[in-house]
């Protein structure tokens, strides 16, 4: 063999060695905060009849909305937007996870000269929002089918759980992006001004914001891959709840007077804020180190779901997410629920 032959053969070998690390170690093209952000504004943009201003907004055909209205059509009535309605699983979930999104997602990075955001988590936040954006457009396409027949007069009835388990992948894969994002923000981006004695605007913020997005993530994993079958679903979601409360606090943790309230005087009601974040504070590492073993236990809970004679171990499984779901995740929104009113109160005081 020539040398110049040698020489192409090797470059061969380089070139397939590198494609082939650059599968497992994620090289390829890197990504900058801004393209992650430009490629969330593009999904939103692009489905005009699921998105409203950032925020999900289902806006459904006339034929289908009479359906969904239709509470005795309970296939039909789990896409209800009621955060009020037991019934109304889907969206109201889906809802709280983008709003927990959205809340950061088009922020300015303020960053030192010497400061670089890590490429390779920068570059997983990407990937995962290809597939979210893969998710959203299978629920589109799944829509659009089911809005079709409905106004033709088709078996919409054979079609409803399509759309549903489209709904629930869609649900799953922004869990996970809404997860990492604000995990991302968290370690990268986020800064607050601390001042003894009173509360952190930032810090009330970020807690507020990872709570929903947490809770949205719990009720996906424990609840509603289990209740999304069912023909009777007896209680609201806390979700739907903790959106509600969310929405209702959601201007004021933006607004300039609590951005600024380091600038003016130490009020009753600031205090009642102070004591409800500390107390969220407080119960915060017992809840996740609670949450961390509810999710390692998962797979064995739910493998022994129907199992009656369980041994010693599984019903140890077993009582331990339980307690989680019943206990922690409950005091968990408690807690919240006081911190939100409590942000209401100051903000009419």
């Amino acid at each position: 063999m020539s040398i110049t032959n040698k020489f192409l053969s090797t470059s061969l070998i380089f070139a397939c060695l590198l494609c082939f690390f650059a599968l497992f170690t994620g090289c390829g093209e890197n990504y900058s905060f801004k393209d992650v952000q430009n490629k969330y504004n593009s999904m939103v943009k692009s489905y005009t009849k699921i998105f409203n201003g950032g925020s999900i907004d289902i806006n459904y055909s006339t034929e289908l909305d009479a359906l969904i209205n239709d509470a005795k059509n309970v296939e039909f009535h789990k896409l209800s937007n009621s955060t009020n309605d037991s019934y109304a699983i889907f969206e109201p979930t889906l809802k709280s996870t983008f709003e927990s999104i959205s809340f950061y997602i088009n922020i300015s990075p303020n960053l030192a000269e010497d400061e670089t955001l890590p490429q390779n988590e920068l570059n997983d936040l990407y990937n995962k929002l290809t597939d979210l954006e893969n998710k959203i457009s299978a629920l589109n396409q799944s829509k659009n089918l089911l809005e079709n027949l409905a106004l033709t007069g088709g078996n919409t009835q054979n079609w409803v759980k399509d759309y549903q388990n489209a709904f629930y992948n869609a649900i799953i894969s922004a869990n996970q992006f809404a997860k990492d994002f604000l995990t991302f923000y968290e370690e990268n981006l986020f800064s607050e001004s601390l001042v003894d004695g009173r509360i952190s605007s930032a810090g009330v913020q970020l807690h507020v914001v990872k709570n929903l997005a947490d809770m949205a993530d719990i009720f996906t994993t424990f609840t509603l891959s289990q209740i999304k079958d069912n023909t009777e679903i007896t209680s609201i979601s806390l979700v739907n709840k903790a959106l509600d409360n969310f929405l209702e606090v959601k201007n004021i943790l933006t607004s300039s007077s609590f951005l600024g309230i380091l600038s003016g005087n130490l009020t009753s009601a600031e205090n009642q804020m102070i004591e409800d974040y500390n107390r969220v504070l407080s119960y915060e590492p017992l809840y996740e180190r609670n949450k961390s073993l509810a999710y390692e236990l998962k797979d064995n809970y739910f493998n022994t779901l129907l199992v009656d004679n369980k041994t010693y171990e599984q019903q140890v499984w077993h009582n331990k997410v339980n307690e989680f779901l019943n206990t922690d995740y409950e005091t968990n929104f408690a807690y919240y629920n006081a911190l939100t009113d409590s942000i209401i109160n100051w903000n009419n005081s």
